[in-house]
């Protein structure tokens, strides 16, 4: 077997594997769901050789991959004509709990359903892992049977275990195509009204936000459409959430209108879909998340090592962009919510910055109504974690204060010896991000004005 859907890869393991497999079922903090708090205390040369019985009509194990990097395993076993059991391991922590098991496991099901012309599928998990029954059940999988104080693990514990199946007549494909692009949604959609801005040549799908975003081109355009209301896979609200934020935010596009940011063209209805279309802006997000999968953000060839390694200079122009634009919407009565480097895109080519998503602004001031926040702890100000704060102006102080460390210094440790720029600027970024926001400089524009007199006092 081999399947591969973007980054994502499922193959037939190999005593290639022999050792890294080795490794990972000795390991008991991986093996303590199965029974084995201490690790199998298996060997190599024992596990290439059951590999060498593997067979795609009775057991079956499997090596899945992000790109080159393996991170886990799968297995399927043959039940019968119609049935094969499963089982999955993400075995590297940094790939798991964001999406990446879903996404295996539904390539395997797929593949079991349609290539392998199965009618069932099922699967036994420990019912201390949560996470594992999370992604089954959102999957489509039903509890049949719970099975309590059934067997004991390696210490002589009792353990509990539950079962899942899952029907083919009951399974709907997350994996569709456009143009030849693929992406993951959890239902089949429409999206023919697409084509009147020409061909898809890629696809966003894995935001939390509950969009899904196209870029698409004809002969004289580019656009970047960005839909609301279908099941994403990574949905962290409900569709009818997702077109009120949509909604909200076409405001927000409309009022803070501004040479710096994405410009917006028409939003509408489609059915029970809300649609946003921008004029696609040639960059790259400095926070790309959709694919710290095969590529983390520290990695050097990611937007955000590569915008860190620009020169002092450069940072410097960036930052009074973004200056401009937080001056801009200050004066304009709104507080930015969810600022962060996600929220920035940088053109390596033209050295050009743009603002991408200012969704959730809010009219200032803003009651803070949910206690955490939208958005990245390294931006985000003590207010934005406190249920019935102030998100104002002094708040923003905060975010673009952690800016001049995104792009000086360190954002997360915010230390000296880390900054690029002078003592003098340092200092004024210091106090912008105090957590005490009656330390801070009370307004945008007073941060503004001192930031450039102690760049003033450098020349």
């Amino acid at each position: 077997m081999y399947l591969q859907r973007k980054n994502y890869i499922i193959r037939n393991a190999n005593s290639n594997d022999a050792e890294i497999l080795c490794n990972w079922w000795n390991d008991g903090t991986i093996m303590a769901h199965a029974g084995f708090p201490d690790g199998l205390g298996t060997t190599v040369d024992k596990i290439c050789n059951e590999l060498a019985n593997d067979s795609d009509n009775t057991y079956r194990r499997l090596i899945i991959q992000i790109g080159n990097v393996p991170v886990g395993e799968m297995s399927y076993r043959i039940i019968d004509e119609k049935t094969a059991e499963i089982g999955i391991k993400i075995c590297v922590t940094n790939y798991q709990g964001n999406g990446n098991g879903t996404k295996f496991i539904r390539m395997l099901i797929e593949y079991l359903f349609y290539d392998m012309k199965l009618d069932k599928i099922i699967l036994n998990t420990n019912l201390n892992n949560k996470r594992a029954q999370h992604v089954y059940e959102k999957i489509g999988f039903m509890k049949t049977t719970t099975h309590i104080d059934s067997w004991k693990n390696q210490h002589g514990e009792l353990q509990s275990s539950v079962d899942y199946e899952l029907n083919k007549t009951d399974y709907h494909g997350s994996y569709h195509e456009i143009d030849g692009v693929g992406y993951y949604l959890d239902e089949d959609r429409d999206f023919s009204f697409l084509s009147k801005y020409g061909k898809v040549f890629y696809i966003f799908d894995g935001n939390d936000s509950g969009n899904i975003s196209f870029g698409l081109e004809n002969e004289n355009n580019r656009f970047f459409v960005k839909v609301a209301g279908a099941k994403t896979i990574n949905l962290n609200n409900t569709p009818s959430e997702a077109i009120k934020s949509l909604k909200s935010a076409i405001q927000v596009y409309t009022n803070l209108k501004h040479p710096f940011l994405i410009e917006m063209i028409e939003h509408y209805y489609v059915d029970d879909l809300y649609v946003a279309v921008f004029k696609w802006v040639d960059g790259e997000c400095l926070h790309d998340h959709w694919n710290f999968v095969w590529r983390p953000r520290n990695h050097p060839d990611s937007p955000y090592s590569r915008f860190k390694s620009l020169s002092l200079d450069m940072h410097m122009k960036c930052f009074d962009t973004v200056c401009s634009f937080f001056e801009y919407t200050a004066k304009s009565g709104y507080a930015a919510i969810d600022f962060y480097d996600g929220s920035i895109m940088y053109d390596f080519e033209n050295d050009k910055i743009t603002i991408c998503d200012i969704d959730y602004y809010v009219k200032s001031p803003y009651i803070n109504k949910v206690g955490r926040m939208w958005g990245s702890p390294r931006f985000m100000s003590p207010e934005e974690f406190e249920m019935g704060a102030v998100i104002d102006e002094v708040t923003n102080v905060f975010t673009l204060g952690s800016i001049a460390f995104l792009f000086c210094g360190n954002e997360i440790n915010k230390e000296l010896c880390e900054w690029k720029a002078s003592h003098k600027l340092y200092n004024v970024a210091l106090k912008a991000v105090n957590a005490d926001r009656n330390k801070r400089y009370q307004s945008i524009s007073d941060f503004i004005v001192a930031w450039n007199n102690a760049k003033d006092l450098d020349v």
